[in-house]
């Protein structure tokens, strides 16, 4: 072999060794950073520092919270509402946050930080299985049903009840079915 053959299959065997390197440098997943959210409560967590920071939102109101690991792995941490502090402990299984704080626990489900792309998540050329199709179809679902949710925590729209007056004049807002 020659030295610029013998150069090229060092550098190829260099760029095999580190894409077999192992994935275990690379960082887990924080399980607790994310948004979470159920039909009446939202909380969403932050990593910073050495534990998190966020809010807990509920009935239109916001309150902030701050947490730490626990030994038990999961979180505890406190939250504030009208100057007084409230401890609250979490726990996450799969994409599922158990939020408990005084004698009620909460099972809040995860919400996706990012819309897969439009026409689904999959790459429809790189041969998704069928699997992978029903998944993204159900994370659409999910964040097309969560979007849904009012700002009282409920599914109920709010409708206008917004007419043209009889005869012209411009639009004035009364109820359509008054007369009825």
């Amino acid at each position: 072999m020659t030295g610029r053959t013998t150069a090229r299959w060092s550098f190829v065997l260099i760029l095999f060794a580190l894409a077999a390197a192992p994935v275990a440098a690379q960082p887990a997943a924080d399980v607790y950073a994310g948004t979470f959210r159920d039909a009446s409560l939202t909380v969403v967590l932050r990593a910073s520092g050495a534990g998190y920071t966020g809010t807990i939102q509920m009935a239109g109101a916001t309150y902030p919270l701050s947490a730490r690991a626990a030994a038990d792995g999961g979180i505890a941490g406190r939250f504030t509402s009208a100057g007084g502090q409230f401890d609250f402990t979490a726990t996450v299984a799969g994409d599922t946050l158990t939020f408990a704080t005084g004698r009620t626990k909460y099972e809040l489900a995860r919400v996706a930080t990012a819309r897969p792309p439009r026409g689904g998540g999959v790459n429809p050329l790189g041969g998704a299985t069928a699997a992978e199709q029903a998944e993204a179809a159900i994370t659409r679902a999910k964040e097309h049903v969560y979007s849904l949710l009012n700002t009282h925590g409920n599914w109920e729209k709010v409708q206008a009840r917004e007419a043209v007056r009889p005869g012209g004049g411009g639009a004035s807002v009364f109820d359509v079915n008054a007369g009825q």
